[in-house]
């Protein structure tokens, strides 16, 4: 299948309003005297300076902030600098101006060092490095030959909820053969099998992740090679995620 063109229409992108619960926390759950309400109105306000962040944390691998900084700024290339802030636990906060450079860092990944990758998330209210105890990525799935009546936002919002947290919906064509197809980019945690399709109504519909290679063919997580095996997705069959898989074909950072 050749390049998708993309149509003129704007498409979804999922943002921080979008995802959070951002009604009113005035209900007093624990002795009144230490109580501090927070309003929608200081949600909005303490939300919006962080709408274009990510939470990343990177994975089998150490590095100095120093490096890590100059090692990002390199493989991204940002139009501006990169404010990186040391969460603890080896998360970091990337703090972007510019919604254009989020994306990149966001969805056009994964990003790879060599025997380690990263996890990137969008950020998040009331994160604590500390106390998190999943990690992140996100992937582009097609929804290929799916019938017309369900090129419909509430539906494909429901696919993507389905398989993670939706990010964004784009709606393309391929180039060479005309076959119109759906293309939805998702947040899913690294450490849960991924699905291979979903039933809309009585409607099979096959899901295709783009980078493939980065899948485990036995239990579906991601970034792991088959051969080496702890997790258990059966009886008979374990799985592990001893070394990263896809190394081939993927943004990588060199290492010193």
């Amino acid at each position: 299948m050749g390049s998708p063109q993309q149509p003129h229409q704007q498409p979804y992108v999922n943002t921080i309003t979008s995802t959070f619960d951002m009604g009113d926390e005035i209900v007093q759950e624990h002795d009144g005297s230490n109580f501090i309400p927070l309003t929608a109105d200081d949600k909005d306000r303490i939300y919006k300076p962080w709408q274009n962040s990510l939470i990343i944390k990177l994975i089998r691998r150490r590095m100095t902030h120093q490096l890590l900084k100059q090692k990002l700024t390199n493989i991204w290339k940002p139009t501006e600098e990169i404010n990186l802030v040391d969460l603890g636990s080896e998360y970091f906060l990337l703090k972007f101006a510019k919604e254009q450079n989020m994306n990149h860092v966001l969805h056009d990944g994964p990003w790879f060092v060599q025997n380690g990758y990263f996890s990137v998330q969008r950020w998040e209210p009331k994160f604590v490095a500390s106390k998190a105890n999943e990690a992140y990525t996100a992937l582009w799935l097609r929804l290929l030959k799916l019938p017309s009546e369900f090129y419909d936002f509430e539906i494909l919002r429901k696919v993507g909820d389905r398989v993670g947290l939706l990010l964004r919906v784009d709606t393309c064509t391929s180039m060479t053969s005309r076959e119109r197809y759906a293309k939805l980019c998702v947040q899913v945690p690294m450490e849960q099998p991924l699905l291979h399709h979903v039933y809309i109504g009585s409607h099979i519909q096959e899901i295709h992740y783009e980078g493939f290679n980065m899948l485990c063919t036995l239990c579906g997580r991601v970034v792991h090679q088959t051969r080496f095996f702890h997790y258990k997705t059966s009886p008979q069959l374990h799985c592990t995620d001893d070394k990263p898989m896809g190394m081939n074909n993927v943004p990588t950072i060199e290492s010193k």
